[in-house]
């Protein structure tokens, strides 16, 4: 086998062996992940070394120095079945800006509060999360706005989420709005059934998220500010 199709081979095994290694976990209710002392760190290393594989895979014996056409690490594509003929950032952005001329949720008496710059705002950030899955960067991007921002979030995030060919996912019981790609809704719906801060629900959240496996971090919910929600300030001004 030459050095081209290894690596190739080599990547593939490490993607199908993630997406088992997520469903044990999910199917098995975390129990090899529970131990005496806590976590089990060889599972959790186990995942990481896998993954950073789909990234950067080990040649073959003997050729660790070669090279080949495509010179240096092959990374996995995280869409599929990305078309050919993608339409270009550029084109679609002129598009996004005249239907939203169109949307209703965008009328001030829609609004909560009745504050547009707060929309726009929040808008600009769907869309900006949404260019980076459309693009592949990811497969998947999370907003948790505040209770009486969540219907029009919803409204905001379907919208966006159309208009790049990705799927809303509501979640009311995490109090989320996900875009992702196809193929995607089945894990959020196991992180769903998981335990909230549980080891496999951060890592679900981490690869869709397009986390890089040197920051996953498993403790985040300890964190200072972790929970706290970007509430807009009706007092505030923006600029």
């Amino acid at each position: 086998m030459t050095h081209v199709p290894h690596r190739q081979r080599h990547i593939a095994l490490h993607c199908a062996f993630d997406e088992l290694l997520a469903d044990w976990l999910v199917h098995t209710m975390l129990v090899p992940l529970q131990t005496p002392c806590g976590t089990n760190r060889p599972i959790k290393d186990l995942s990481r070394w896998s993954y950073e594989q789909t990234l950067y895979p080990t040649p073959l014996p003997g050729n660790e120095e070669g090279h080949d056409e495509l010179d240096g690490p092959m990374s996995i594509p995280l869409i599929d079945n990305l078309p050919d003929q993608q339409v270009t950032l550029g084109a679609l952005m002129r598009t996004f800006e005249d239907h939203c001329m169109d949307a209703t949720f965008l009328d001030e008496g829609d609004i909560p509060h009745g504050d547009i710059r707060v929309a726009d705002r929040a808008l600009g950030h769907m869309r900006g999360q949404a260019e980076k899955v459309y693009l592949g960067a990811c497969r998947a991007f999370m907003i948790r706005p505040a209770d009486d921002w969540f219907e029009w979030a919803e409204q905001a995030m379907q919208f966006t989420c159309a208009h790049y060919g990705l799927i809303c996912y509501p979640s009311s019981r995490l109090g989320e709005l996900w875009g992702c790609r196809e193929g995607v809704g089945p894990y959020l719906a196991a992180m769903e059934r998981l335990p909230r801060d549980s080891t496999a629900w951060h890592l679900i959240r981490a690869q869709l998220c397009g986390i890089a496996p040197a920051q996953w971090d498993t403790a985040y919910h300890l964190r200072q500010g972790h929970g706290v929600r970007c509430e807009p300030d009706p007092g505030a001004t923006y600029r």
